[in-house]
């Protein structure tokens, strides 16, 4: 019941705060509230039913359609409530609300990831009903250039608390790991998904046996050939596994930003898709994360450079 409340009073708050100046204007508060009201059913009960017909435009336009879905949706409806939403405002309105509903719940202590989670949960519990493994799985998290020393210091001084937990614990143990050379991203990950990163020397090489050509782990032309260097099409996913912003598949084809299999577009659509896009609100809310995280990262940077 708080979180309903919460993203209430962010829709209204929302709605309010982009009518200064922007291609947005109501009449009257009553049919504002009245507005939210029947775009909260509506959403409820539509949009995962939209959100099924129109997922290969979603995710083909990265999630910017889903933005312009929603406040298509909002225009649409908006004027037999005295709302008039154009131009900007439609773009603008689910991502003002995702931004006042994150700050919200970050006030109210409201922990807003559960609600995803929740979703993801019951769609997951829904498909596989009969086929639940009775073994435990693997989830592997690539933090880029986060060093053993690093990691304990920020476990310590309480910047990671769920990683703590899970140390104090006894349910996971935090060990120091010796790479290989090279220890960079690229034979990382050839190694650990393919379990071969043979021939991948560096970030970026020169072939002399093959006219000189440079060779790089970035660029999906480059990573596909790599990829299909080192794989014997039995690597590390190959058996019901998925494979989330990498570089290398690890030979599943359940992929979503894989470069190895980003330029195959039928291997760009994947039903995984619609746990994100199955509420109208999480991309507009990943979207205003993701901003926050630039912001926070280019102020970090300012700062260590002043000091």
């Amino acid at each position: 019941m708080k979180r309903y409340l919460v993203l209430f009073i962010a829709n209204l708050i929302g709605l309010y705060l982009i009518s200064f100046g922007l291609d947005f204007t109501f009449t009257n508060l009553y049919k504002v509230v009245l507005f939210i009201f029947f775009i909260s059913i509506f959403n409820a009960i539509l949009w995962p039913l939209i959100t099924k017909i129109y997922m290969p435009i979603l995710v083909w336009t990265f999630g910017i359609g889903s933005l312009i879905l929603n406040g298509g949706i909002f225009a649409f409806f908006g004027p037999y409530f005295g709302l008039n939403i154009t131009g900007w405002g439609i773009i603008l309105a689910p991502l003002t609300i995702a931004l006042i509903t994150i700050i919200l719940s970050t006030i109210l202590s409201l922990e807003d990831d559960g609600a995803y989670y929740q979703a993801v949960l019951r769609e997951a519990q829904r498909k596989r009903k009969g086929h639940i493994k009775d073994y435990p799985g693997l989830i592997i998290v690539e933090i880029d250039g986060l060093a053993y020393d690093v990691l304990c210091e920020a476990v310590d001084r309480g910047i990671m608390p769920t990683v703590k937990s899970m140390i104090d614990s006894k349910t996971h143990t935090l060990k120091k790991w010796e790479t290989d050379l090279s220890s960079q991203t690229g034979a990382s990950q050839a190694g650990i998904l393919h379990g071969n990163n043979e021939d991948i020397t560096s970030f970026r090489w020169i072939e002399k046996e093959n006219d000189n050509q440079v060779m790089q782990c970035s660029g999906v032309t480059k990573v596909k050939i790599l990829e299909e260097r080192i794989s014997d099409g039995n690597g590390l996913l190959v058996e019901n596994g998925a494979s989330r912003s990498n570089l290398f598949s690890g030979d599943t084809d359940n992929v979503i930003f894989t470069f190895s299999k980003i330029t195959d577009l039928k291997k760009l659509y994947n039903g995984a898709w619609f746990s994100i896009f199955s509420n109208p609100s999480d991309f507009a809310r990943i979207v205003v994360l993701v901003i926050g995280d630039m912001i926070h990262e280019i102020y970090s940077q300012l700062k260590h450079k002043i000091l």
